[in-house]
């Protein structure tokens, strides 16, 4: 009678596993799609493993819980205070996978090290067949060698495309992922041919998002790359030849940098503007200079209530009433977001909100450290930089991204000692 009752109690595991096997794979998918995969997984997760998860809720603390999700509920109290509550709870409703993933994952499944790992190369999996579908896509009407050999320009490509999910940040947040993921898995087998494919598939994947040219991806690129294999590396002989090999990589960035416009232009010329805000020169309303503007109207909005801010539904409309104000015309027509996932939260349930999202990262950031899980690390370094130009919350590739990553990875160093004895 037991075994029969395990045997049952374990398919119900796998058909939770398999769903989120398939939920791995959100990077391709529409967003009508990821929506129902998630529906899925959230019902059938429940229902299937119920009564386990109650007595997991019971005999369970909830810290972790309230540490990854109470962000989200005070983004749930501030409907009360909105005006628009349609648009707030329209909103509330597509962030729903910031606590109904946490909740799954740390009391109704029971995921081993093995799974884990499964769903990390099935993440990298989508997203190597993402850029081969893009590769493909753009090659109808461009040269994919022209465009890797002059200008490197594929993000104004997709955006002028019909590709509306394919934002190249989170296109590009999604291959820094997984090359952060594939150099841990390259570091955890002796297999010189498993090595060796790694390798090649982190260099394409690398030139993709190069190709992408998004700024904030390719800076910390730029830092979290080196650093996470410098730090990988434990021969001191090991770290010597890395230092060594990353002298003639900076020399060819550099060369490329100075000699190609789109990245020049992206990477050094725009970045300079910035400079310029401090100094009162001429601002212009395109490119980055436009952020200047957004976040004059983020900075003036949040001064005038810090504490709880707007409420969720009242966000965009106070901020295009901000532009309209100040007469910032191509802002208000575009209807441009907050670009700022921080202000966003600012915005919508003010400084206890934020406190409560900053809370969750540096815990987690500290967690990983202490289980020596610098991929976790880095993956967050990744997305508090993302988060100072991207409303990352606004998408629902963002939302399935940060709460299934989290959750997962948050799951995985709490119970570090436990999936490893297993595994």
């Amino acid at each position: 009678m037991n075994s029969v009752l395990f045997q049952i109690n374990n398919n119900k595991q796998k058909i939770s596993f398999l769903l989120i096997c398939l939920l791995m794979f959100f990077p391709m998918f529409e967003v009508k799609t990821n929506s129902k995969i998630i529906l899925f997984f959230f019902i059938f997760s429940v229902v299937l493993n119920f009564k386990k998860g109650i007595n997991s809720i019971k005999n369970t603390p909830l810290k972790g819980l309230v540490i990854n999700s109470l962000f989200f509920l005070l983004l749930i109290v501030s409907i009360i205070y909105t005006s628009d509550k349609n648009t707030g709870l329209k909103i509330i409703t597509r962030q729903l996978s910031f606590i109904l993933f946490p909740i799954i994952v740390f009391y109704f499944i029971n995921l081993t090290k093995k799974q884990l790992i499964i769903l990390a190369k099935l993440f990298v999996l989508a997203n190597v067949l993402s850029v081969l579908y893009l590769c493909f896509k753009l090659s109808e009407n461009v040269s994919i060698l022209e465009v890797a050999t002059n200008n490197f320009d594929f993000r104004s490509i997709i955006n002028t495309g019909t590709y509306k999910d394919w934002h190249p940040t989170y296109i590009s947040a999604f291959i820094l992922t997984s090359i952060i993921l594939l150099i841990e898995s390259c570091y955890s087998v002796s297999k010189k041919a498993y090595k060796a494919l790694v390798i090649v598939i982190v260099i394409a994947l690398s030139l993709f998002l190069f190709m992408l040219n998004s700024r904030a991806v390719v800076y910390s690129y730029i830092i979290i790359i080196p650093v996470y294999i410098f730090i990988k590396t434990k021969t001191l002989k090991g770290r010597v030849i890395f230092l060594l090999l990353c002298i003639p990589f900076l020399v060819g960035f550099y060369y490329l940098l100075m000699n190609n416009f789109s990245l020049n232009y992206r990477l050094v010329l725009q970045l300079e503007k910035v400079y310029t805000w401090l100094t009162d020169a001429t601002v212009s309303t395109s490119g980055i200079d436009g952020r200047y503007f957004i976040n004059q109207c983020n900075t003036n909005l949040f001064l005038n209530n810090p504490f709880l801010g707007y409420g969720i539904g009242d966000v965009s409309y106070n901020l295009s009433n901000c532009y309209l104000d100040m007469e910032f015309i191509e802002l208000y027509e575009n209807n441009l977001n907050t670009h700022n996932n921080y202000f966003y939260l600012l915005l919508s349930g003010g400084l206890i909100t934020l406190c409560a999202f900053l809370v969750l990262i540096i815990n987690n950031m500290i967690l990983s450290i202490k289980t020596k899980n610098y991929a976790y690390f880095f993956v967050l370094t990744l997305l508090m930089v993302v988060f100072l130009t991207e409303t990352f919350f606004e998408r629902l590739n963002g939302i399935i991204f940060f709460s299934a990553f989290n959750s997962l990875y948050y799951y995985y160093v709490s119970n570090f000692q436990k999936l490893n004895n297993e595994y």
